[in-house]
């Protein structure tokens, strides 16, 4: 899709966002497992959804023109692989009280 479409200035790019805090009560603070996930992710904290839109509004741009046929992950290095090294200590730091 994306080849045939750009003659007429149509891009196709997939955003692939991680963990996004929300309101959702699996999110909240207390919870153990949202810390448990925060360590899982390299840069140690769940994504902001503005974070997301800004991408969005990024790639939207005149900035981003020559930006097609990709998926970016945005997801705070997690899908880079280098995360769950120490599994049974994050389990044990997640569930601690």
């Amino acid at each position: 899709m994306c080849s045939s479409d750009l003659r007429q200035n149509i891009r196709t790019v997939c955003i692939c966002p991680g963990t996004i805090a929300t309101d959702n009560p699996y999110h909240d603070s207390a919870n153990p497992f949202r810390k448990l996930r925060e360590n899982m992710i390299p840069m140690g904290r769940l994504g902001k959804p503005e974070e997301i839109a800004n991408l969005a509004l990024l790639l939207a741009s005149d900035d981003a023109l020559f930006i097609n046929g990709v998926a970016i992950s945005i997801d705070g290095g997690f899908s880079s692989g280098k995360f769950i090294s120490n599994w049974e200590e994050i389990v044990a730091s997640a569930t601690k009280k």
